[in-house]
């Protein structure tokens, strides 16, 4: 089983979860109001999707993220 996990991150600070989603449609939807929302956009903010299997453990997590990106 997959969730869609919506991210957005700034440059140094980190990334923080904003969505968990069941459905890639859902997820850009939400990606797409949340940009426009809070005007992501600079070139130090991005927001992206992500595919991740539950209950699987993700080594390295810092370097290579988790999932795959969508």
């Amino acid at each position: 089983m997959f969730v869609y996990v919506v991210t957005f991150s700034i440059a140094y600070e980190g990334d923080n979860v904003v969505g968990v989603f069941s459905d890639y449609v859902k997820a850009r939807d939400f990606e797409l109001a949340f940009i426009q929302k809070h005007n992501v956009g600079s070139d130090g903010e991005w927001t992206e999707i992500r595919k991740v299997e539950v209950d699987k453990v993700y080594d390295n997590l810092f370097q290579d993220g988790i999932g795959e990106g969508v």
